[in-house]
């Protein structure tokens, strides 16, 4: 958890049209010699992404259940969605 503000508004990706943050190339790559053969990893290979929050949500009681759904309704509708 941060304290420091976290940028406070301003954006963190790039390109944007809000002069935010830029590249710093302190920060790049080096170059990477690969030799032989090279492929894409399928990250959904083996990865569950709703197991874990539906076995919380099974464990919950209703009362809990209905306290996550109103959390979840306030703060959409407090943002303006």
């Amino acid at each position: 958890m941060r304290f420091d503000g976290n940028y406070g508004g301003t954006v963190n990706y790039q390109p944007n049209s809000f002069d935010g943050s830029l590249d710093n190339i302190q920060y790049k790559e080096s170059p990477l010699c690969i030799s032989g053969d090279v492929d894409r990893y399928d990250h959904r290979v083996g990865n569950n992404d709703y197991a874990q929050a539906g076995n919380l949500c099974r464990l919950m009681s209703a009362e809990q259940k209905t306290q996550l759904i109103d959390n979840i309704y306030c703060t959409r509708y407090e943002v303006g969605a």
